[in-house]
């Protein structure tokens, strides 16, 4: 968090513009929020407007967050009997947090209320309610002899199944109220986000997390046999498929729901104008909403576009 920040001074209130009616704010409804603005120091020749002008942001870097997860398991177990076996598990859950940083390196301000500390409480990052895997192996029955045996035999059939929740996302922002109209008059604030605090560029009514993305499911499938070499000894070959139906797990969203505005500036002048919150829609067609459309699928080392590997195995 943010150590060098002003107390709030009022509030600011944005009137949310639509052209879609699919935000998760109402059009023509107002969002109002606290405002942090720049405010006068004495003795310092600098426009920081921070307590301490001689720094920018001081980074307050400590271990503070609160968590809870709470979840039920249920498990089918088939034993290997008939040449098969499968495991089925189901889990729901539920994970809560006060927003983790989440991430190698320190940032500057992950708080979104810098005041409010419980508007960060919601669904942790990685809550995913319900989830899921399966599993079989099916082996063929060894029932001939002979050359018969050696082609016939030893069959293996090994599919497995995942499918869960997307992960959760939040309503972002962009833009920065720079300079706006406030409660207290026409202020500068000390940086981006609704409130200027340059905090988590997202809209505290909304909830931290509250969206989520589509469900993922992924079908891996191998095929081998095995031909018997020696008595303590057989060559296995193999093929494998991972995300056999190549499904389209979507592994980012567009996640800016509304754009800042609260200036314009003509010919190099900056003037204040009554602030805006306009929801994210397509350019060429403003009922379409670009926000929480898909931006990018199959891209990571948990989800991939459909492969195909053969291969062969000496077991001895």
């Amino acid at each position: 968090m943010d150590d060098n920040l002003p107390a709030a001074s009022g509030t600011i209130s944005y009137t949310v513009v639509d052209t879609s009616n699919k935000g998760p704010l109402p059009a023509g409804s107002t969002y109002t929020t606290r405002f942090y603005a720049k405010v006068p120091v004495a003795g310092c020749t600098n426009s920081s407007g921070r307590p301490n002008c001689n720094f920018g942001s001081l980074t307050r870097i400590y271990s503070g967050v609160n968590s809870s997860y709470h979840a039920l398991a249920a498990i089918l177990n088939h034993r290997a009997t008939n040449n098969l076996q499968f495991q089925m598990n189901y889990t729901f859950s539920h994970g809560l947090d006060n927003g983790g940083n989440n991430s190698t390196f320190n940032d500057t301000n992950d708080q979104v209320d810098p005041a409010n500390p419980r508007a960060d409480h919601g669904n942790s990052n990685q809550n995913v309610p319900n989830r899921l895997v399966a599993y079989a192996i099916y082996t063929t029955p060894s029932k001939y002899k002979g050359v018969l045996g050696y082609l016939l035999n030893a069959y293996q059939l090994s599919p497995s199944f995942a499918v869960q929740n997307g992960l959760p996302f939040s309503a972002g922002t962009s833009g920065s109220p720079s300079v706006a109209i406030t409660s207290a008059g026409v202020a500068k604030s000390i940086g981006g986000g609704v409130n200027g605090s340059n905090g988590d560029n997202r809209i505290d009514v909304l909830g931290r997390n509250g969206f989520r993305r589509p469900n993922t499911a992924v079908l891996d499938f191998r095929f081998s046999k095995h031909f018997a070499v020696t008595e303590h000894s057989n060559l296995e070959v193999l093929i494998e498929s991972f995300n056999l139906a190549n499904h389209q797990n979507v592994t980012a969203v567009n996640q800016t729901a509304y754009f800042v505005k609260t200036s314009q500036t003509i010919k190099g002048v900056t003037t204040a104008v009554p602030p805006t919150l306009t929801f994210n829609t397509s350019s060429a067609n403003p009922v379409q909403p670009l926000f929480g459309s898909v931006t990018n699928s199959n891209s990571n080392l948990a989800y991939s576009p459909r492969q195909v590997q053969v291969g062969a195995k000496f077991h001895f």
